[in-house]
Protein backbone atom coordinates (compact mmCIF):
# COMPACT_ATOMS: atom_id res chain seq x y z
CA UNK A 1 0.00 0.00 0.00
CA UNK A 2 1.41 3.43 -1.30
CA UNK A 3 1.07 6.83 0.42
CA UNK A 4 -2.70 7.20 0.52
CA UNK A 5 -3.88 10.59 -1.67
CA UNK A 6 -7.29 12.06 -0.16
CA UNK A 7 -9.69 14.10 -0.94
CA UNK A 8 -12.07 15.80 1.96
CA UNK A 9 -10.51 13.30 4.91
CA UNK A 10 -8.59 13.91 7.63
CA UNK A 11 -5.28 12.42 6.49
CA UNK A 12 -4.35 8.86 4.96
CA UNK A 13 -4.64 6.71 7.72
CA UNK A 14 -8.56 8.09 8.18
CA UNK A 15 -8.95 6.68 4.75
CA UNK A 16 -7.27 3.43 4.85
CA UNK A 17 -9.30 2.89 7.73
CA UNK A 18 -12.56 3.43 5.59
CA UNK A 19 -11.69 1.34 3.13
CA UNK A 20 -10.56 -1.28 5.75
CA UNK A 21 -14.93 -0.93 7.33
CA UNK A 22 -15.53 -1.87 3.56
CA UNK A 23 -13.94 -4.69 3.24
CA UNK A 24 -15.16 -8.35 3.35
CA UNK A 25 -14.11 -10.13 7.09
CA UNK A 26 -14.95 -13.67 5.78
CA UNK A 27 -12.82 -14.98 2.94
CA UNK A 28 -11.26 -11.87 2.33
CA UNK A 29 -9.47 -11.67 -1.11
CA UNK A 30 -5.92 -10.07 -1.42
CA UNK A 31 -6.64 -6.90 -1.28
CA UNK A 32 -9.14 -6.72 1.21
CA UNK A 33 -6.61 -8.26 3.31
CA UNK A 34 -3.64 -5.67 3.02
CA UNK A 35 -6.24 -3.05 3.23
CA UNK A 36 -6.98 -4.35 6.59
CA UNK A 37 -3.88 -4.91 7.66
CA UNK A 38 -3.08 -1.86 6.87
CA UNK A 39 -5.20 -0.08 9.12
CA UNK A 40 -3.25 1.95 12.50
CA UNK A 41 -6.32 1.08 14.61
CA UNK A 42 -7.40 -1.95 13.74
CA UNK A 43 -8.60 -2.73 17.19
CA UNK A 44 -11.31 0.00 16.70
CA UNK A 45 -12.45 -2.00 13.50
CA UNK A 46 -14.51 -4.31 15.59
CA UNK A 47 -16.21 -0.80 17.56
CA UNK A 48 -18.24 -0.66 14.26
CA UNK A 49 -21.44 -2.74 13.39
CA UNK A 50 -22.12 -4.10 9.31
CA UNK A 51 -25.83 -3.45 9.26
CA UNK A 52 -25.80 -4.33 5.14
CA UNK A 53 -22.70 -5.58 3.17
CA UNK A 54 -22.53 -5.89 -0.78
CA UNK A 55 -19.71 -7.71 -2.25
CA UNK A 56 -17.58 -6.28 -4.63
CA UNK A 57 -19.81 -6.45 -8.15
CA UNK A 58 -17.36 -6.04 -11.52
CA UNK A 59 -20.81 -5.32 -13.03
CA UNK A 60 -20.58 -2.13 -10.89
CA UNK A 61 -17.01 -2.17 -9.63
CA UNK A 62 -17.15 -1.82 -5.71
CA UNK A 63 -18.34 -2.85 -2.64
CA UNK A 64 -20.41 -0.94 -0.27
CA UNK A 65 -20.52 -1.06 3.54
CA UNK A 66 -23.74 0.30 5.77
CA UNK A 67 -22.17 0.47 9.43
CA UNK A 68 -22.66 1.95 12.63
CA UNK A 69 -20.21 3.61 15.01
CA UNK A 70 -19.55 3.42 18.27
CA UNK A 71 -22.12 6.96 18.87
CA UNK A 72 -24.54 5.23 17.37
CA UNK A 73 -24.38 7.04 13.64
CA UNK A 74 -25.29 5.30 10.46
CA UNK A 75 -23.13 5.60 7.72
CA UNK A 76 -21.82 4.37 3.92
CA UNK A 77 -18.52 3.31 2.86
CA UNK A 78 -17.63 2.37 -0.99
CA UNK A 79 -14.33 1.27 -2.57
CA UNK A 80 -13.66 0.55 -5.98
CA UNK A 81 -12.55 2.08 -9.46
CA UNK A 82 -11.92 5.26 -8.49
CA UNK A 83 -13.95 6.59 -11.87
CA UNK A 84 -16.71 4.69 -10.06
CA UNK A 85 -16.05 6.17 -7.12
CA UNK A 86 -15.84 9.56 -8.46
CA UNK A 87 -19.04 9.74 -10.29
CA UNK A 88 -20.85 9.18 -6.97
CA UNK A 89 -19.04 12.13 -5.18
CA UNK A 90 -20.68 15.46 -4.56
CA UNK A 91 -18.46 17.22 -5.40
CA UNK A 92 -17.13 15.64 -8.57
CA UNK A 93 -17.11 18.43 -11.00
CA UNK A 94 -14.48 20.31 -8.36
CA UNK A 95 -12.22 17.06 -7.42
CA UNK A 96 -12.09 15.52 -10.84
CA UNK A 97 -9.06 16.74 -12.64
CA UNK A 98 -6.94 15.89 -9.19
CA UNK A 99 -8.08 12.52 -9.16
CA UNK A 100 -7.61 12.02 -12.45
CA UNK A 101 -4.30 13.03 -12.02
CA UNK A 102 -3.46 11.16 -9.18
CA UNK A 103 -4.31 7.80 -10.80
CA UNK A 104 -2.59 8.80 -14.03
CA UNK A 105 0.63 9.67 -11.11
CA UNK A 106 0.07 6.25 -9.34
CA UNK A 107 -0.52 4.26 -13.17
CA UNK A 108 2.97 5.83 -14.35
CA UNK A 109 4.47 4.10 -11.09
CA UNK A 110 2.99 0.74 -11.65
CA UNK A 111 0.23 1.53 -8.64
CA UNK A 112 -3.60 0.46 -9.60
CA UNK A 113 -6.23 3.07 -7.14
CA UNK A 114 -8.84 2.12 -5.24
CA UNK A 115 -11.68 4.82 -4.82
CA UNK A 116 -13.12 5.25 -1.24
CA UNK A 117 -15.83 7.25 -0.42
CA UNK A 118 -18.12 7.74 3.12
CA UNK A 119 -21.55 9.25 2.71
CA UNK A 120 -23.42 9.74 6.49
CA UNK A 121 -27.09 8.63 6.58
CA UNK A 122 -29.72 11.12 7.87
Amino acid sequence: LDDPWCVDCKNGEEMVFMAALACKTNDPDAIDTCIRQSATNQKDLDKYTVINFIPFDPGNRRTEATLRDPQDRVFKVTKGAPQVILKMAYNKSEIEDSVNACVQDFAGRGLRSLGVARADQP
